[in-house]
């Protein structure tokens, strides 16, 4: 017996696979080929940029006369900058993943390490200023990593939010 409007088993719409499967990704391509680039040499630039900073210092035998006349603070600030640095180059290959797998955590994930790397540069100047306000450190490499971030802020994380490729690609 029948009673008006009940769904009988047949009366349901099955669902089609075209509405339960994962959208294809887009191929990488147009300005999206940049952002990779910049995403792949990341890593690389971050370990280039600790090695030219630090291993003058060790080389030269610096470190040890640093780490003995240095104050508990900037011992602190040297093992703090240490351990960002660390985290970054995590961030930066897992970054890496993401974008190799199209992912659509990369979005995310790129602003995480564009604004922690700004706020970082930022903080850790300021510090160094105030510990040592006599040595110049606003230099041109530092202007460029600023750049650099304020680039990816401004340019990349919304290209990577508002792009219909990149929204296209990173599906997974």
């Amino acid at each position: 017996m029948e009673t008006a409007g009940a769904a009988t088993p047949e009366a349901i719409p099955q669902a089609t696979a075209e509405h339960t499967a994962t959208p294809q990704a887009w191929a990488f391509g147009g300005w999206l080929l940049l952002v990779g680039f910049g995403i792949w040499l990341g890593p690389f630039r971050l370990v280039y940029n600790l090695w030219g900073t630090y291993q003058p210092l060790f080389s030269d035998g610096n470190i040890e006369d640093i780490l003995h006349a240095a104050s508990t603070a900037f011992i602190l600030l040297l093992g703090a900058e240490l351990l960002v640095n660390l985290t970054l180059f995590a961030i930066s290959l897992y970054l890496i993943y993401l974008f190799m797998r199209k992912s659509r955590q990369l979005p995310k994930w790129y602003f995480i390490l564009a604004a922690s790397t700004a706020l970082f540069l930022l903080i850790d100047t300021l510090l160094i200023h105030l510990m040592f306000p006599h040595i110049e450190v606003f230099t041109d490499d530092l202007i460029k990593l600023f750049v650099g971030c304020a680039i990816s802020l401004s340019v990349w994380v919304p290209y990577l939010y508002i792009s219909e490729r990149a929204k296209n690609t990173f599906v997974h």
